[in-house]
């Protein structure tokens, strides 16, 4: 990635560094145009600044190498239960009940 807000000098042009055409005699370059000098050369040379990674960490804290799956392995303690009656009133009418008892946990 390129960011040239990253470098120390917080960038390129006006600072005295090599790539700076005012180090060389030239004409400084404007302020109103500096981020963009400076984003352009960072990019046109190949500097990078910054660099973003996302570790993984297995639970001893090792590290996971790069592009290998995560290991994981996971259990889950679910329990359910379910009961149902009917009962006929009437001929023409029937009442129908049951109960549900459920345990869910998060898994481990």
């Amino acid at each position: 990635m390129t960011n040239v807000y990253w470098l120390n000098d917080s960038g390129i042009s006006n600072t005295g560094s090599s790539l700076d055409p005012a180090a060389f005699g030239y004409p400084a370059v404007d302020s109103g145009f500096s981020a963009s000098y400076d984003f352009a050369m960072a990019a046109l040379v190949g500097l990078v600044p910054q660099v973003n990674a996302n570790y993984e960490l297995d639970k001893n804290l090792n590290r996971i190498p790069q592009g290998q799956l995560v290991p994981r392995h996971f259990r889950d303690h679910e329990y359910e239960f379910y009961g149902q009656d009917q009962w006929r009133i009437k001929p023409n009418f029937t009442f129908t009940y049951g109960l549900r008892y459920s345990i869910l946990q998060p898994p481990l």
